[in-house]
């Protein structure tokens, strides 16, 4: 059986995550020596199971919430798709904003004339707020834009609101107090308005591209 590069623990021939630490699997073929000879071969098919085994999934082992995968009792994530174990998927019509921590969310390359910056969604997390840090007043935008002149181009603490909801992105002005244009259009505040990769974005007077980077 495959071992977790991360963790050591041994993992099914078929797992694409650990299911004690969560990590990804690397996928290298098994090394089979063959008994009296000198010679050993990569098998990239798992042993074959025999016929009294085969569809026998014991009716106490638990299912993965996210992808229905048979887990086993101890397992601590799914080794199919790395969802921790014991999560339940979410109801129709309930969460639908909200995105499970495993699901990655497209990285955001912001560019603000010569400078660039990779935006990542906090982990668990499906928006986050571009503003200026301000220590004395407890503030910490996910995304601090001091280093851009923020303060100097009116940007607010706490200006807009980046989130995606159903794969489309979108942004939000939080009442700032010199507003926020997209493609020269003045957002109304707290009106979610779709965002297409390259849009321009104008927070005060502080003017930035956004790209929509491919989920990898």
């Amino acid at each position: 059986m495959p071992l977790c590069r991360n963790c050591g623990a041994q993992q099914p021939l078929e797992a694409k995550f650990c299911d004690e630490c969560g990590s990804r699997m690397r996928e290298t073929p098994l090394r089979v020596a063959y008994a009296g000879s000198s010679l050993s071969a990569a098998k990239t098919h798992p042993p074959t199971v025999p016929a009294s085994l085969q569809g026998r999934v014991p009716e106490t082992n638990p299912t993965c919430g996210s992808c229905g995968t048979t887990l086993e009792p101890d397992s601590a994530f799914c080794h199919h798709c790395g969802a921790p174990a014991g999560t339940s998927a979410a109801p129709a019509g309930e969460g639908a904003t909200e995105v499970q921590s495993w699901i990655p969310l497209p990285e955001l390359r912001l560019v603000v004339g010569q400078n660039q910056a990779t935006v990542r969604f906090p982990r668990g997390k499906s928006e986050l707020v571009l503003g200026r840090n301000d220590p004395m007043a407890g503030v910490f935008p996910d995304f601090d834009l001091t280093p851009f002149n923020g303060a100097m181009l009116g940007v607010s603490r706490r200006h807009a609101r980046l989130s995606f909801e159903g794969g489309q992105l979108y942004i939000e002005d939080n009442a700032s107090t010199n507003h926020t244009h997209v493609q020269d259009l003045q957002l109304a505040p707290h009106a979610p308005h779709p965002l297409n990769s390259g849009d321009e974005v104008r927070l005060g007077r502080l003017v930035l591209v956004i790209f929509i980077q491919p989920t990898r």
